[in-house]
């Protein structure tokens, strides 16, 4: 038998053992406030969310923080976590603010941001006819995922997957995907994302007959480019050798040399070369840094003309913000005297997925 005083022993250890655990609102309230303060500001944005007594405590220092006390690219990534909960709104890198959406915007008729902040690298992909921005692809993979949109959020959605095919003849401009040099084609590109991974993907095709026939020159190639760091520019070459045959080069034209020379020594510059001079039926490459794949085909005709198609996949990566890798490596430049950023995804993923959900419907 048990006497009242084991009992209350019992009960005593029993009750010690059932004591709440401390965690971190049990501390003191200046204690987390230091604690937020230290946190990058999407972070801060996150742990408010996480309950009421943290946001009653962190609301007013959090306040502080967004009125440009943190650097920029922190605000950036804070306002690129509040836009993917927002479906009216995206976020500019241009200006460090919240957009709301203009329903109408979509690379065939870009409507976005006017404002330009010094030293911000331009955030979109041209191409002829088709500009695509980081804001349609962070919206159209937010509209993806939130797939019970409806109503005018639907048909923005569907507006920003519409693919676009344009006519291409003699351009005296120097578009690299498009026609430079006399001849007649078309080009088309076409968005799609991939459904598991989340991920917003754009193949663009370039189908050209120049009107040289026989054995090709340098010239009368169309320029192509693949992505910033896989270019063929005939002009270019062209420009390279008169500025090499400068006895005593200096100032702007040494200047410019240097920054033309990464051209002549790409990938995809040399196989154009290596395609003149010995023939062939095209060949394939891929761009380490950004994660685009390319094909390029020669086709014969029956009456001996040439035809040229380029085939680019590029993969433009997951929801995130302006800063992330996969969206700057496609931003930057090849021949720059810094490692600009690159993407983490393999070569030949991009034309991978593309072959997965080519056949795959949009919604």
């Amino acid at each position: 038998m048990w006497d009242n005083s084991e009992l209350e022993s019992v009960f005593s250890s029993l009750s010690l053992h059932r004591e709440r655990r401390k965690n971190i609102q049990d501390a003191p309230a200046d204690i987390i406030i230091l604690i937020f303060q230290n946190l990058p500001l999407v972070d801060q944005y996150t742990l408010l969310q996480v309950c009421s007594s943290f946001r009653a405590v962190l609301r007013e220092p959090f306040q502080r923080s967004t009125r440009w006390l943190h650097p920029i690219e922190d605000r950036i990534e804070y306002l690129a976590a509040r836009a993917r909960l927002s479906l009216d709104h995206w976020v500019c890198e241009r200006c460090a603010s919240l957009h709301r959406h203009h329903l109408g915007d979509a690379p065939t008729t870009p409507m976005g941001c006017e404002n330009i902040r010094p030293f911000v690298v331009s955030s979109q992909f041209e191409l002829p006819g088709y500009v695509l921005s980081h804001r349609h692809v962070q919206l159209a993979l937010k509209y993806f995922r939130l797939r019970s949109i409806t109503g005018q959020y639907a048909a923005s959605f569907l507006r920003l997957m519409t693919a676009h095919q344009e006519h291409r003849t003699e351009c005296p401009s120097h578009e690299l995907f498009g026609v430079l040099y006399p001849g007649s084609g078309y080009h088309w590109c076409e968005p799609k994302i991939a459904e598991t991974e989340g991920r917003f993907l754009l193949y663009q095709g370039l189908a050209f007959t120049p009107n040289a026939q026989g054995d090709w020159q340098r010239e009368d190639i169309m320029a192509v480019r693949l992505c910033q760091h896989r270019i063929w520019f005939p002009s270019a070459l062209r420009r390279i050798e008169q500025l090499r045959s400068i006895v005593n080069i200096g100032g702007v034209e040494l200047l410019l040399l240097n920054q033309l020379q990464w051209i002549e020594g790409n990938e995809l510059q040399q196989a154009f070369v290596r395609l003149i001079q010995y023939g062939g039926s095209g060949f394939e490459l891929s761009c380490p840094h950004c994660s685009s794949d390319c094909r390029v085909q020669v086709f014969m005709g029956s009456n001996g003309t040439k035809r040229i198609e380029v085939h680019a996949w590029h993969d433009f990566g997951p929801e995130g913000s302006p800063l992330d890798d996969h969206w700057l490596a496609k931003q930057f430049p090849g021949g720059l005297g810094y490692d600009a950023p690159r993407s983490s995804v393999q070569p030949g993923n991009a034309v991978r997925l593309w072959q997965k959900y080519r056949k795959s419907a949009i919604i």
